[in-house]
Formats: C-alpha cells, structure tokens, sequence
C-alpha cells in the first residue's frame, strides 16, 4: 500500500513492526558476536604468546647448534 493512503495508526503499526524486526536483527548480531568472535584481549594475549614461544625456539635451536659443534670438536 502506498504509505499516504494508511491511516495513522496503520502507519504506526508499520514503525512498530519494523522497529521489532531491526531489534530481532540486532539481537541475531550480538549471539552471533558471543558465539564467533573472540574479544580482541584474548587475541592480543595469544599472538604474543606466539611470538614469545617462537623467540624461544629460536633460543633453543641456537643453544643446540652451539652444543652439537662442541661435541664434535671434543
């Protein structure tokens, strides 16, 4: 129907319904948001965590190295 031709409270009635499907939509969004997304803390958090175990391997591998020449050279 043409919005000019309902009556006021055919027009509010419309507002109304499509303000409940915009709220629907919002609350689909945040269970979507709890349900997929991470909090971008816990993502900082593991990242650098990574990056720390990386570093560390790094460490190791060059202590190996340093101690497999030593064994050889004995």
């Amino acid at each position: 129907m043409d919005e000019e031709q309902l009556t006021l409270i055919e027009k509010v009635e419309k507002r109304r319904c499509e303000i409940l499907k915009k709220w629907d939509d919002i609350r689909d969004l945040e269970g979507e948001i709890k349900t997929t997304l991470i909090h971008t803390g816990i993502s900082h958090i593991t990242e650098n965590k990574i990056k720390s175990l990386e570093i560390e391997a790094i460490k190791l591998e060059t202590a190996n190295k340093v101690l497999k020449k030593k064994i050889c050279y004995e």
